[in-house]
């Protein structure tokens, strides 16, 4: 997802994004489903929170900034 951040703006960069986003948010959602259904599968924080939670709440997090830096591009070249 990072790597995606160094290329200009377009279609090819957000399906690339989407895509990297997609196994991440998998993984994240497959930790926080098998913590729910069978417990202590997820290594725990110093609180004792499941850190596939916090991976979770991460990757949301990461999708909503991108959407916004989408709407801001967009924005902004329909100023220009």
């Amino acid at each position: 997802m990072l790597f995606t951040q160094v290329f200009p703006a377009g279609s090819n960069r957000n399906k690339i994004f989407t895509i990297a986003w997609i196994l991440v948010f998998g993984f994240a959602i497959f930790g926080v489903v098998a913590e729910l259904l069978v417990g202590d599968i997820c290594p725990k924080n110093n609180v004792g929170m499941p850190l596939c939670y916090i991976s979770l709440l991460l990757a949301l997090c990461v999708m909503t900034l991108f959407q916004l830096l989408i709407k801001l591009e967009r924005n902004n070249a329909n100023i220009s």
